[in-house]
């Protein structure tokens, strides 16, 4: 072989080899980023867990601070009145999980608790320390994260403040199963507080270490508190540092972090995503770039051989011939090993969607649970009327019995069991619209679910001073689930309602009307109607006008309406309002 032809195999190998380095790196960069996609769906599904979690035990204390006999504890602690109270809050923490719920009166003494019957009991104990009294005290209620003072244990302490400054509920909430669910997960899951101090945290070891060193004030004042008990309050060891492209070091592994912020004490969820597996990614690349390169090769080389030796070229060419069958063998055998991680890798995907459809049902539950607090005043309302007429009646029939007139007594007994009925039918409706049941869509007379949903609001529309206007048709049926259905309207006319404000003229109207095909049921308001803006980002997931919302109340509505075979829209007329409309399938009667 000349001088020429060395150098053009030189050439040639230079070439190869950068594209192999080339197609190396696309391939770390493509990986890496597929993994970054792959952990923000991670991180939106770790911050639905805390928030639904959240969510669930937020109802508690607004339901506690709106019962009778907690009032009455507060201003008369008699024992047994003590003693029914300490039986509810048990009861309440069992069904709810809470780790703890107290009663504690003006001054910080725990007049009641779920665990009056153990020896840590908090009965007696005195909490005027605490911030969350003094914030439930002068704002109404209060969210502050804490150690326990006789557990040890930490957790969030979400407090309420009863009747006229007459005491304050407390319910204590911990995540261990919150940590336990991101311990199963790749991605390392942490939360900090706004001085930067780790409160929850996959690896239990990160739990109450800063991020960065607090100055020596900070510290002080954190341990006087007493908010963390004796942790460390230590920067992390090894600490999180940072090196290029925006990516960490932790522990010698390189990781990309995520951050979102959360609606609780300015905490902050940082996803801490390794890329490890997009440098290992980039090994196959390169070996595939390696074997392609080696073909070009022996093409060449049997190009140029064939140039210098064409007597013996048909022999040459055999030999070919045999090494790219041999190749084209290799390359079925890569091939047919690649679609096989294909599959493997739909298999996974279908279990990821399968898992995203559950925490889909969990968020549609979270919500509904969101607004329990809001509609128990309305129910309590609907049952005080029955329960007062039961008592005057129960009166009527012993006054009557003890006249010997037994058969206006039968009547007034009579009348108490249709009473009884019509409580048990409200409790009913609020237990089916709590309850988590699995969707199933069937023919539904929309005129029940419209009144329930009613029904539901009706607190609101009292305490707002709006009535809701029903017009169209009656007993019209539909495609859908009754309680999810009642669901959706509940979202809609809540969102009415705070559209509204304290608006004079206020209007919502409700009306139901039918092609041939479709159900339209539409809700009205005469409020401010939605910006162009708003317009663009209204079904987009934690986008929200609310001061305090999350911006999922309308994507859940739409996808309860779809899994119906239906759609959720919105028009908006500047100024003039907003109507939204749940077209539904239509059913025969």
């Amino acid at each position: 072989m000349g001088v020429a032809g060395i150098g053009v195999f030189v050439v040639a190998g230079l070439l190869i080899l950068i594209a192999i380095i080339v197609a190396g790196d696309l391939a770390r960069r493509s990986a890496a980023q597929d993994i970054v996609r792959q952990a923000e769906a991670t991180l939106l599904l770790d911050q639905a867990l805390l928030s639904s979690e959240l969510d669930r035990h937020r109802a508690t204390p607004v339901v506690l601070a709106s019962e009778d006999i907690i009032l009455e504890a507060l201003r008369d602690p008699a024992p047994a009145t003590v003693a029914k109270v300490n039986a509810r809050l048990d009861m309440l923490a069992v069904q709810t999980g809470a780790a703890a719920i107290y009663l504690l009166d003006s001054q910080g003494k725990a007049i009641a608790a779920n665990n009056y019957r153990t020896p840590v009991s908090f009965v007696g104990a005195d909490y005027a320390y605490r911030p969350y009294l003094r914030a439930a005290m002068r704002k109404g209620s209060d969210e502050y994260f804490a150690f326990g003072s006789r557990s040890g244990r930490p957790g969030l302490y979400l407090s309420r403040l009863v009747g006229d400054a007459a005491g304050v509920i407390v319910v204590k909430v911990e995540f261990d199963k919150v940590e336990a669910a991101w311990r199963r997960q790749a991605e390392q899951a942490l939360v900090t507080n706004r001085d930067g101090v780790v409160v929850l945290s996959s690896d239990p070891v990160r739990r109450f270490r800063t991020l960065e060193p607090l100055d020596a004030a900070k510290a002080k004042a954190l341990r006087d508190s007493r908010q963390f008990g004796d942790a460390p309050l230590t920067p992390l060891t090894p600490a999180i540092t940072p090196v290029d492209d925006g990516r960490v070091q932790l522990g010698g592994e390189i990781f990309v972090p995520l951050r979102r912020a959360l609606p609780v004490e300015d905490w902050t969820l940082l996803l801490l995503v390794p890329v490890a597996d997009a440098d290992r990614a980039a090994g196959p690349v390169r070996w595939a770039a390696g074997l392609a390169g080696a073909l070009l090769m022996v093409v060449l080389a049997w190009i140029w051989r064939a140039h210098l030796r064409r007597l013996d070229g048909r022999r040459q060419e055999a030999e070919v011939r045999r090494e790219l069958e041999l190749r084209v063998d290799e390359r079925t055998t890569a091939l047919t090993a690649a679609n096989a991680k294909l599959r493997n890798q739909i298999e996974d995907r279908k279990r990821t969607e399968a898992r995203l459809r559950t925490l889909q049902a969990d968020l549609v539950q979270a919500n509904r649970l969101a607004h329990l607090g809001q509609i128990v005043a309305g129910v309590a309302h609907e049952i005080n009327q029955p329960v007062a007429a039961i008592r005057a009646n129960a009166d009527n029939a012993l006054t009557l019995l003890s006249r010997e007139q037994p058969d206006e007594a039968q009547a007034k007994l009579t009348r108490i069991q249709g009473l009884t009925e019509r409580i048990g039918a409200i409790v009913e409706d609020l237990r089916g619209f709590a309850r988590k049941t699995p969707p199933r869509t069937t023919t539904v007379v929309v005129d029940e679910a419209v009144e329930g949903a009613l029904l539901l609001v009706s607190s609101r529309m009292r305490e707002d001073g709006v009535a809701v206007e029903r017009t169209g048709e009656a007993r019209v049926f539909a495609q859908a689930d009754r309680v999810r259905l009642e669901q959706v309207l509940v979202n809609l006319l809540q969102n009415a309602f705070e559209a509204l404000g304290d608006q004079a003229d206020a209007r919502i109207g409700l009306d139901v009307s039918t092609t041939d095909d479709l159900v339209v049921i539409a809700v009205t308001d005469n409020g401010p109607g939605l910006s162009k803006a708003t317009l663009r980002t209204l079904f987009t997931p934690f986008s929200t006008t609310k001061p305090n919302g999350l911006g999922l109340g309308l994507v859940i509505s739409r996808d309860i309406v779809e899994a119906f075979g239906g759609s959720l829209v919105v028009a908006s007329n500047g100024r003039r309002g907003a109507r939204f409309e749940v077209r539904l399938r239509r059913n025969p009667a």
